[in-house]
């Protein structure tokens, strides 16, 4: 360990799920969009108070076709 306590050549680890605003900045969408549209369509863990969403899910809803009702669809919900 170094003086600060972190593990010397320790590699880093990558994230599994991401918290609730790190997933819609991930999609690239603001907290109010990704509430209303994008968060009824996904499977999210708990975990105590923390709410978590899988990086894998957010990658299958991308590839499932996701979209923001009314936005790619000229105002008309694909779905």
């Amino acid at each position: 360990m170094d003086g600060d306590g972190e593990a010397v050549g320790a590699r880093e680890v990558p994230d599994l799920a991401l918290s609730l605003p790190e997933a819609g900045a991930a999609l690239g969408v603001s907290w109010r969009p990704f509430r209303d549209e994008i968060l009824t369509d996904l499977q999210i863990v708990r975990f105590g108070w923390r709410v978590l969403v899988g990086i894998r899910e957010l990658a299958h809803w991308v590839d499932d076709g996701g979209v923001l009702s009314g936005l790619a669809t000229g105002g008309h919900d694909a779905r």
